[in-house]
């Protein structure tokens, strides 16, 4: 039996329906439940998604952002990155990796307001000096051209690239979210939709500096052009 009775107009939801949907769209067994919202909790100790200020006995709306944020985080953490590396990630490029989850939902076939299709979106971040976990140098990339991801270490460098298909990412969560929430597909298209706004305003190539750090980001559409310069 469902754990919502009806189907919600709005976006904001409990720890416990984050949670649940998370789980369902990882594919995670009730008796690892315990397990799975030990990694939810060990990122927001690193203070993740940004903007949840939960402690002990403090209860909080979650939206859709911060559903989304905790989704692409895990599947980051599944490929082997570090907790601290992914939510410096997500959380310094979100606008972007928002622009992509639009652009991947806005061209699929499972979106009934969709007015374009084209190729499947692809996140690709390239690591350099993952041995030391501290994401010092990366380079994040959302693009729907796979073979356009380009090395920008030296040949010989260690440097690990990790791509996340936007595409089915984005297609499996909303659906779980309209499924295991109940929230409607109105309400949350809605929600995202203010990322297609942001993909002509975006500047390339974008640096940003802090410490050691330095990121990389780049937005492509489906024919290799750079969406960035709007």
């Amino acid at each position: 039996m469902s754990l919502f009775k009806e189907i919600r107009l709005s976006v904001e939801m409990s720890f416990a329906t984050l949670e649940t949907t998370l789980a369902v769209h990882f594919g995670i067994p009730p008796d690892d439940y315990g397990k799975f919202r030990a990694r939810i909790k060990q990122l927001q100790r690193l203070g993740f998604p940004p903007g949840v200020n939960v402690g002990r006995g403090t209860k909080f709306a979650y939206t859709v952002d911060h559903f989304l944020q905790s989704g692409i985080a895990l599947e980051l953490l599944n490929s082997g990155l570090t907790g601290k590396l992914v939510t410096d990630l997500v959380t310094e490029h979100w606008q972007k990796i928002g622009a992509g989850i639009w652009a991947a939902h806005d061209r699929s076939p499972r979106n009934p307001w969709s007015e374009h299709r084209g190729p499947d979106v692809h996140l690709d971040i390239e690591v350099q000096g993952l041995k030391n976990s501290d994401g010092k140098f990366a380079r994040i990339q959302v693009e729907d051209d796979y073979s356009r991801l380009e090395p920008i270490f030296s040949v010989g460098r260690q440097r690990c690239v990790v791509s996340v298909n936007l595409t089915a990412f984005s297609n499996d969560i909303l659906e779980n979210l309209f499924k295991v929430g109940q929230f409607s597909e109105y309400s949350v298209q809605n929600a995202i939709k203010k990322y297609g706004k942001i993909i002509p305003e975006l500047k390339s190539p974008s640096f940003l500096n802090k410490g050691f750090e330095w990121y990389r980001v780049g937005l492509f559409d489906s024919g290799g052009n750079d969406l960035s310069h709007g």
